[in-house]
Order: structure tokens, then sequence, then C-alpha cells
């Protein structure tokens, strides 16, 4: 079962953009966009993360944490806290944060701070990973397409799972050579090729396609609608 995260951010727009890359990382999301909605959905649904942002509309993020805290809970908290507001980071750490992050910031670098604080607090983190129709499954060695199962040779699968680990980002062809390194036989780049090809015949028909970025290499991304 993936991680639940409670995004709590009442700008609406940098909340879809996080909870997309969330979702993209393999975790459920739930939003908030308020303190009282937050301490609703911690009671209801029983998370096991929250991000907190300290600048919500109805009270202060740290009134929020305070709240869980005196209710006993040990939910784990990751503030999510704007360069010049030193004084509410401290505030969040005293009422009972985790730790925190500073906008802007890096998505890998917040995934692994939720990473370590769900495994402080005992909580598994596996996870699959989906973008589109496509899904890495939690234990990193089967994919489905549209919710099933994608049979690919081992080559094909590190090929894709490497497009997917950098979805919306170009991958070189050495890349996805260095990818295939320890297989036996040839993985030059006309062999990289032929795989991409067989890829993209099998997930045809979805909402994905590989594009060829002539000088650059190869990008996963969804299709975008007409």
């Amino acid at each position: 079962m993936n991680a639940r995260i409670l995004v709590v951010e009442d700008d609406l727009h940098i909340a879809a953009l996080l909870g997309r890359e969330l979702v993209h990382r393999g975790y459920d999301v739930q939003k908030a966009s308020t303190g009282a909605q937050a301490l609703g959905c911690i009671r209801a649904d029983r998370p096991a993360l929250m991000l907190l942002d300290l600048g919500l509309p109805d009270m202060e993020g740290s009134q929020v944490l305070r709240q869980v805290r005196e209710a006993g809970s040990s939910l784990p908290v990751i503030v999510l806290t704007a360069r010049d507001e030193q004084h509410q980071r401290i505030d969040g750490l005293r009422a009972g944060a985790d730790d925190y992050v500073v906008k802007p910031f890096d998505m890998a670098e917040l995934d692994a701070r939720i990473q370590a604080v769900l495994r402080r607090g005992g909580h598994p983190v596996a996870r699959g990973l989906n973008f589109g129709a496509l899904t890495l499954q939690p234990d990193g060695v089967r994919m489905a397409i549209g919710g099933a199962p994608l049979t690919l040779t081992p080559r094909e699968f590190q090929v894709l799972r490497r497009l997917m680990n950098n979805a919306d980002h170009v991958v070189t062809k050495a890349q996805l050579q260095d990818t295939l390194t320890g297989f036996h036989g040839d993985t030059g780049g006309k062999t990289v090729e032929v795989y991409l090809h067989r890829i993209r015949q099998k997930i045809a028909g979805h909402d994905l396609e590989i594009l060829t970025i002539r000088g650059f290499g190869y990008l996963l991304r969804r299709i975008p609608f007409a």
C-alpha cells in the first residue's frame, strides 16, 4: 500500500503541482487548504505524513501542528516555508515538526526527506511509480499499463524504467546504453533503438509516447490532448 501524504497548502496552484509530482513518485495524495480541513483529514483518514505550509488562511501552520501534538498524535510532519520565514521555521520545529523544506524546493530533495522521515517513524517506504497509464509496481520489477500487466524483456524493462524515472526529461542514448551495462551481447546505439521500437509498440494506444529528440536523446511524455 502506498504511503498517503496530506498536503496542506492554501495556494491551489502549488498544491496541484506538488500533488501531481508526489503521485508520479508513487504516493497517494490528499489535500487541504486550511488548518481546519487539515485537522479533519488527520482525524478521519490517518495519513502517513503531512506536508504543512505555515501560512494558512484560518490559522498558523504551527497552531495546526500544536493541536496535532496535543492530541497525542505522532504523525510525521514536514514544514514547507519561505526563505524569509526563519522565525516560523523555528516555531514549527518547536511545535513538533520532524523536518522542514524551504520554498522553492527541489522535488528530489523533498522526496528524500519524506522517505527519511517515514523510515524514522517505522513506515514502509516501498512504493510504486506512476506516469499516465504506466505503473511501476512497488516491488520494482513489474510494470502495468492501463491496469493490465505489461510484458517486457529484461532489457526493455530497464530501458523503460530509466525513461519513466526521468519522465518529461530527455534521457540520452549514452545513458540508456549505460542502463544496459551488465547484459551480455550488444548494447550499442542501434540495439537501444530496437528496444525503443518494441516498447513504443507495447505502449501504443495509451496516453504515453516516447519522442526522439534529435541530437539529444529520448523523452517519455503524456500525449497532449488535441
